[in-house]
């Protein structure tokens, strides 16, 4: 069943007389229950995607379908994970998660089973009473993303959302996010500019090209859940993506790369 559908999306921005053409009749359709990446250079349209299809900002043409529903503004239908975790500093993690169900007025019962459900389900359990100030930057992305799943979202939308954690802290909370995802079986599309946690989290990889946003490689992952790192066609979808990332800056590579060997998948 398609989950999120984007039809022809086209932006473009300008400033003065200069014109980016940043996206250009761009076609996505994600199914339900589906983890896929948008993977790209630096100024290829990845996160301007995610924020069109979040209803943060309009395309100039084209639309955003949520199943059948034409999106036109943010909505309880998406949820939101920002890189920078954007949690109310002032509410525990409890207060935190509680919000958005608090914002949809769901019944104080309802409210106290899905916060013990997803404090179990992000490993918070003992932490609901701390404030962001006295988490790791891991527990605050765990809350975020509790936070988000609260609403019951038909797609989870992720812009970068471990950008801000070390390398070792970053591997950890992708098998935490991987456990979670698995569990909970939400539709999530995730920005993402690195190749190997691109590969680890999702089913699918999208890679955007910097000529208006055109996406060069539509690369489903097929390996088991939980991944395994040393696992060799693992390392394969890492070295395949590396090698074609390098010609999605807008320069034609497309000839040289047809003649080089197919990914056996």
């Amino acid at each position: 069943m398609e989950k999120l559908k984007a039809e022809k999306i086209c932006k473009t921005y300008r400033n003065g007389k200069e014109i980016n053409n940043v996206l250009k009749d761009i076609d996505i359709t994600i199914k339900e229950g589906e983890f896929v990446s948008l993977l790209g250079p630096s100024g290829c349209g990845k996160t301007t995607m995610l924020t069109i299809m979040a209803g943060f900002q309009g395309a100039d043409s084209g639309c955003i379908k949520v199943e059948d529903t034409v999106v036109t503004k943010p909505g309880p239908d998406r949820a939101f994970v920002f890189q920078g975790y954007a949690l109310f500093p002032w509410k525990t993690v409890k207060d935190n998660i509680l919000y958005p169900m608090k914002q949809q007025k769901v019944s104080k019962e309802q409210q106290e089973e899905k916060l013990q459900a997803l404090l179990k389900l992000s490993n918070l359990e003992g932490k609901e009473n701390l404030y962001p100030h006295q988490l790791s930057g891991g527990m605050k992305q765990r809350t975020a993303v509790a936070r988000a799943l609260a609403c019951q979202p038909s797609v989870l939308l992720m812009d970068e959302p471990l950008g801000a954690l070390d390398y070792q802290m970053r591997r950890k909370i992708q098998e935490d996010l991987e456990r979670i995802f698995m569990e909970d079986k939400v539709t999530v599309v995730m920005v993402s500019h690195d190749i190997e946690e691109a590969v680890f989290m999702s089913d699918r990889v999208l890679l955007m090209s910097t000529n208006q946003g055109e996406i060069v490689e539509n690369l489903e992952i097929d390996l088991e859940r939980p991944r395994r790192r040393e696992h060799k066609k693992y390392k394969e979808y890492i070295d395949h993506l590396t090698d074609l990332i390098q010609g999605a800056d807008g320069e034609d590579k497309r000839k040289e790369d047809s003649q080089k060997p197919k990914l056996a998948v």
